[in-house]
């Protein structure tokens, strides 16, 4: 009987394995994975093709970290099939293997649109090493490329593209691009800097067909455009993989419904990251949010629950946290809001592409924008994650010098020191 078994090996498995350790020495961890590497870094994936990092500096762990934790690892065998009643797990090997606790961390694939012609060569994803690798081989200077997506995935992939030469245009069906965590003006500032660096951009419309002799030579716009390509990258989004447990008595909906201490409705059964959507209990709903530090805080939480202890799970902030062409970005809470309701404290310079933008409601901080400055992004964090009321200090919180001096002095203690003054 293997006592722990994790299926995906990437930021949660890693997170659990490291938890269930220090609770248990003992005790047998098998991870099964798809993919046929160690856990490595999946946000470094643009750097690695563009040659900012080696394939040596992919992995976060040492080579021996799972022989170290006692961790047999199983790679390049997919989980196909999760029986909850008979506690065992079915591989693509033919392979079952039994356990006593389990945690589904099997993370989740590219969202691929009813497109005509997605079958044909140089069609490609945007998530993995393998999709870099498979990237490599055509990817060089004078080649065009369409890619389709302009949110997180789609610009990252149109950034390294343009850095080795390649003619990009990014088609995007929003009006703007990052419309699921920049407002319209902050996200102008983007396109400019992507603009200046050759990228073009068609919104308000997708690709309907991708056509060609045996391989990707041309796309046909929605608009009725068509454009000649040597390759499309589709980079829409990410779906919850959660087929492998379509068979059992498992709740889903977006993802696999888990409670604030991360286990699912079966009893020993955990799931982390991007597949799982978390009950939040301050606001009575689930929380699907597929960014790196859920997956980490949720793989550190199930692992320290499977191993005997009970801690719920805080909801992440959503955070994403980025460059483009070298300008940082960074989004937080309730960035892109629009409506009435909240309070907008706004500073733009288009010229120099400085963006602070703050969110409140009712004097209390729930989302923030910052574009080319990010230093003060941690105590933005911190009034979301507390809900301090902001009416003392709102005056402050744009200028330059905003800092911790401006906060109550017995917020900011504890903040960083746990302690009561």
């Amino acid at each position: 009987m293997n006592y722990y078994v994790i299926i995906g090996n990437s930021f949660a498995s890693v997170a659990a394995i490291e938890a269930i350790r220090r609770n248990d020495a003992k005790n047998p961890i098998t991870v099964i994975a798809e993919e046929s590497r160690i856990a490595y870094g999946k946000p470094l994936i643009s750097y690695l093709l563009e040659g900012k990092v080696s394939p040596q500096q992919m992995t976060y762990r040492d080579s021996d970290f799972y022989q170290k934790n006692k961790v047999q690892l199983i790679l390049g065998n997919k989980v196909v099939e999760v029986d909850a009643a008979n506690r065992n797990v079915a591989m693509s090997s033919g392979d079952r293997l039994e356990f006593e606790r389990l945690l589904i961390a099997s993370g989740s694939r590219p969202f691929l649109p009813p497109i005509a012609g997605l079958n044909l060569k140089n069609v490609f994803t945007f998530v993995t090493w393998d999709d870099i690798e498979k990237l490599q081989k055509i990817a060089a200077p004078t080649k065009k490329a369409v890619v389709i997506g302009a949110g997180l995935i789609g610009l990252k992939a149109a950034e390294s593209l343009t850095k080795i030469g390649v003619k990009v245009t990014v088609i995007e069906l929003a009006d703007y691009a990052l419309s699921t965590v920049l407002d319209k003006g902050s996200a102008q500032i983007i396109q400019s800097v992507f603009e200046k660096a050759g990228v073009n951009f068609y919104f308000q419309t997708t690709v309907d067909e991708i056509s060609g002799y045996n391989k990707a030579e041309k796309v046909k716009l929605r608009n009725g455009m068509e454009l000649d390509c040597d390759f499309v990258v589709v980079a829409i989004g990410v779906i919850p993989n959660i087929e492998l447990v379509k068979k059992s008595e498992f709740k889903t909906k977006r993802g696999i419904l888990v409670d604030q201490y991360l286990q699912t409705n079966v009893e020993g059964i955990y799931a982390a990251g991007d597949v799982a959507e978390v009950y939040d209990p301050a606001t009575d709903q689930y929380l699907w949010r597929p960014i790196l530090p859920n997956a980490v805080r949720q793989g550190k939480i199930a692992g320290r629950n499977m191993s005997g202890e009970k801690v719920e799970f805080d909801n992440v902030i959503a955070l994403n946290a980025t460059t483009f062409f070298d300008l940082p970005v960074v989004s937080l809470g309730m960035s892109n809001v629009v409506d009435e309701k909240y309070e907008i404290l706004e500073q733009r310079n288009d010229t120099e592409n400085l963006v602070k933008r703050i969110v409140l409601q009712n004097e209390v901080v729930v989302g923030a924008i910052l574009v080319g400055k990010i230093d003060r992004a941690g105590i933005f964090r911190g009034l979301i994650k507390n809900r301090l009321n902001v009416r003392d200090f709102k005056e402050q919180l744009l200028k330059p010098d905003f800092g911790l001096i401006h906060l109550p002095k017995e917020y900011w203690y504890k903040e960083f020191t746990g302690e009561k003054i």
